[in-house]
């Protein structure tokens, strides 16, 4: 049998035409910054390759993007906020309009608590603006 296209398909539509070709399959999911959830992100067969009925394929369905709650580091040195939003994933910018003299953080962006995406679409980390005084 043919292995079908079934990456960005859905879970379902996957499962049909995985058990049309009569291929034994196995499901897993993983955070995805450019698949949205419920669509298939990979498979470890590739589309077109030729199998035997039975053959094992695994399937990865999207979890869609990786979200963090933004914690407030607001009132830390920004070396402490600095190694806590990166420890998450996250890449930190540093702005002091005022110079920074108590190294202390008054503002960030994202807000505290906000749901934050991780990556972007494109799986680069999110910048997280910290401003110190």
């Amino acid at each position: 049998v043919s292995m079908p296209d079934i990456t960005g398909k859905s879970k379902a539509s996957a499962e049909q035409q995985l058990a049309e070709a009569q291929l034994k399959v196995t499901y897993t999911e993983d955070w995805s910054d450019s698949v949205e959830s419920g669509k298939v992100v990979s498979a470890t067969q590739q589309a077109g390759a030729q199998l035997h009925w039975g053959d094992a394929v695994t399937v990865v369905i999207s979890k869609g993007p990786q979200m963090v709650t933004m914690p407030d580091v607001r009132g830390q040195s920004s070396d402490d906020a600095s190694k806590t939003l990166k420890a998450l994933g996250f890449e930190v910018k540093i702005s002091a309009p005022l110079g920074e003299l108590t190294h202390t953080v008054r503002l960030q962006s994202p807000d505290p608590g906000a749901s934050v995406r991780l990556r972007d679409s494109n799986g680069k980390a999110t910048v997280v603006t910290l401003t110190v005084v």
